[in-house]
């Protein structure tokens, strides 16, 4: 036989987690088998089955939560990094921009400044107006 806080503190030595956390967990999961059962179940008096499953029932929770925020960290990481890209993205179009309207301004033809910049050569022309107009 067991108690509930033996389990406890096989949870907290197992897992990353504080007592309190744990124990309030436990007690949730033990409610739910006192539900599924039932039965009112003895904190104090737990058989190993009950044990096991309050066991087994809040390391699975929180071994899916890690999961959760493993993902979670992959998330916020990839929006980090889009979010550095684009603002990279955005001054180096810019960089390239200027470097569109010198070209023609310095007589190059807009097939050669198209070809130089990777665009069309109808980008050419939208990049000059975009450009002339920011100027103002």
């Amino acid at each position: 036989m067991s108690t509930l806080n033996d389990v406890v503190e096989r949870i907290v030595k197992d897992r990353d987690i504080d007592k309190d956390s744990a124990t309030g967990a436990a007690r949730e999961f033990l409610g739910q088998l006192e539900r599924l059962d039932r039965t009112a179940i003895d904190e104090g008096d737990l058989n190993e089955d009950h044990a096991g499953a309050i066991y087994d029932a809040v390391t699975g929770w929180l071994d899916s939560q890690s999961d959760a925020d493993v993902a979670l960290d992959e998330v916020a990481d990839a929006a980090e990094k889009l979010a550095v890209s684009q603002a990279e993205c955005e001054f180096l179009a810019s960089v390239r921009d200027q470097a569109v309207v010198r070209a023609l301004q310095a007589g190059a033809s807009v097939v050669d400044t198209a070809r130089s910049a990777g665009v069309a050569r109808n980008s050419v022309y939208e990049i000059k107006r975009r450009t002339t107009l920011n100027r103002g």
